[in-house]
């Protein structure tokens, strides 16, 4: 059965959705008026925000100046890039957790994967045919709504006859039989059956699937599916995930939800259901990439290599002898700490080596009364980045020792 909801949703609505969902607010999370995620959310174009912001920071120890990075990616564009929204799962997922989901989201999710590795059945419609007024006269209304003749296994004559006889000594029985038995199956796999009110006045009909069940298992389908939250490890993330992760036959799988909150132990929305493997889908572990970044050279701030006039970009011919392409260097990190030196192509000496950029030395450069940025000796910033030092200055920028372009980062 096709729904609005399956029509309409996308990756990037139900993306949006969530990080503006209202997750609550409470008297002892430290988030006060407008300073929760989901508050600060309102109104934002995601779309038009930077994918990745980066600061670079100096401390020093005993010997030297000593490079700080501080990534952070943009979780609406992180997600949309690993993720597709599935509207089919999704949609069982929801119908699942209206009837079982008292218990709370985490509990729900984690109850909802162990259903489909043992199949249940799955509601789609529910409609009240007899309203409960009726009283004793339901089981007349019933057997006069009911078309017999589409029933997959009709029950006996005395039994009808005695559901439509309020005053039938066996008419009870007969309400029974007629409820646990009738039911009409139907061409597209699902099925129609009835049911009283949880409160014992009335009956609907409902319309339901059996959801067969899968095998699931966790990374590369090896172990089970496990429950991860990324504030429990180094996160570049901008609001924490918490998601159940499993695989099956169709691939990988998330139950996501995003922190909205402030405290990060609340204030989660509620889940949805995810594919793993978006525009930047690789195996299906690209979720679990939340602390990992690259940092790399802006080619339209590189500095001209000294006497080789303007840099010939995209191209390598005009770099001279000493100096690497922007192109052909990157700073790898899987922690957010460590920013590891990766050449993409040959240096100039025939190498493939590129320092880690922690190792270069640190010149702080200040901006002064004339808006200038200068070192403490006076050196103004152009004459000093792409000399072998890495500069940063007072408002988190960085250029690259090698070239003397501005570092940026991405997701890695």
């Amino acid at each position: 059965m096709t729904t609005e909801t399956e029509t309409t949703e996308t990756t990037e609505s139900v993306l949006r959705e969530m990080l503006a969902e209202n997750t609550g607010t409470h008297f002892l999370d430290s988030g006060g008026d407008y300073g929760r995620h989901w508050q600060q959310n309102q109104g934002r174009d995601f779309s038009a925000e930077p994918e990745t912001l980066v600061e670079f920071t100096t401390w020093n120890d005993r010997e030297r100046a000593r490079l700080c990075v501080e990534v952070t990616h943009n979780v609406y564009h992180w997600l949309r890039q690993r993720l597709e929204f599935n509207p089919e799962l999704d949609a069982s997922w929801q119908a699942w957790c209206a009837e079982n989901g008292e218990g709370g989201q985490l509990d729900a999710m984690q109850g909802f994967v162990d259903a489909l590795q043992e199949g249940f059945r799955e509601e789609i419609e529910r409609s009240c045919i007899v309203d409960g007024a009726h009283g004793i006269h339901s089981g007349p209304l019933l057997a006069e709504r009911i078309d017999r003749d589409a029933l997959t296994e009709d029950v006996s004559d005395e039994t009808w006859a005695d559901l439509a006889d309020v005053d039938s000594e066996w008419h009870d029985d007969a309400f029974r039989e007629v409820l646990s038995v009738c039911r009409i199956e139907h061409d597209d796999g699902t099925e129609t059956r009835w049911e009283t009110c949880p409160d014992g006045g009335g009956v609907f009909e409902v319309r339901a699937r059996w959801v067969d069940a899968r095998e699931c298992g966790g990374i590369y389908n090896d172990g089970e599916p496990f429950t991860h939250n990324t504030y429990n490890g180094e996160d570049l993330l901008s609001q924490t995930l918490q998601f159940i992760y499993w695989t099956d036959e169709d691939g990988a799988h998330v139950l996501l939800q995003i922190h909205g909150g402030a405290d990060v132990r609340g204030g989660y929305t509620d889940a949805r259901v995810f594919d793993v493997g978006g525009p930047m889908g690789d195996d299906g572990t690209e979720i679990f990439d939340n602390a990992r970044a690259s940092v790399y050279v802006d080619e339209s701030t590189v500095r001209p290599a000294p006497g080789a006039g303007t840099p010939c970009l995209p191209g390598f011919e005009a770099w001279g002898d000493t100096r690497p392409h922007p192109n052909a260097l990157c700073w790898d990190s899987d922690d957010g700490c460590t920013f590891r030196g990766t050449a993409r192509e040959m240096m100039p000496d025939g190498s493939y080596d590129v320092p880690d950029l922690e190792s270069f030395e640190i010149v702080k450069f200040y901006e002064d009364d004339s808006g200038i940025q200068r070192a403490a000796d006076g050196r103004p910033l152009d004459d000093v980045r792409g000399t072998g030092v890495l500069c940063v200055d007072d408002d988190g920028n960085a250029w690259c020792a090698l070239t003397g372009g501005r570092l940026l980062a991405a997701p890695f």
